[in-house]
């Protein structure tokens, strides 16, 4: 059996039951073949079995028992949602965004608006006189 491939690391979940279907039947066929994975697993299974004895028996406190009854029984809050927008809410926010487009949409179209005219007028007067222009801005401001 020198050439056998032991299962020496599956063998501590093996004796607390701990592998899967896959793996547990693979370590069961080896163990009914080699006697050295046997006596290995004999002594895993020892010490799982005295794991349980290796802490010290405590008794609970006495309000332990109705302190976990009282949080069982309590009743359960409901999972936290996402706050739901009111009717008044979703209008203003409706208001507050036309409002904006209608803004943005004035002062887009104000070149559009504005005559051609009073813009040739405007440069024209700044050309021939940068005080008296100045004055008309102070003014329109």
């Amino acid at each position: 059996m020198q050439d056998q491939v032991h299962v020496y690391e599956l063998l501590p979940a093996y004796a607390l039951h701990c592998l899967d279907a896959e793996e547990a039947s693979r370590v069961a066929e080896h163990l009914a073949s080699c006697a050295e994975c046997r006596a290995e697993l004999l002594a895993y299974q020892t010490v799982a079995g005295r794991l349980a004895l290796g802490a010290p028996d405590t008794a609970p406190p006495a309000h332990l028992k109705n302190r976990l009854l009282a949080q069982v029984q309590a009743p359960q809050a409901a999972p936290a949602r996402a706050p739901v927008r009111t009717r008044r809410q979703r209008a203003a926010m409706a208001w507050g965004l036309a409002a904006l487009v209608l803004l943005v949409a004035l002062v887009a179209g104000a070149s559009t608006v504005i005559p051609e005219s009073a813009l040739l007028t405007t440069n024209a007067i700044a050309a021939e006189s940068p005080s008296e222009y100045f004055g008309l801005l102070r003014l329109s401001w």
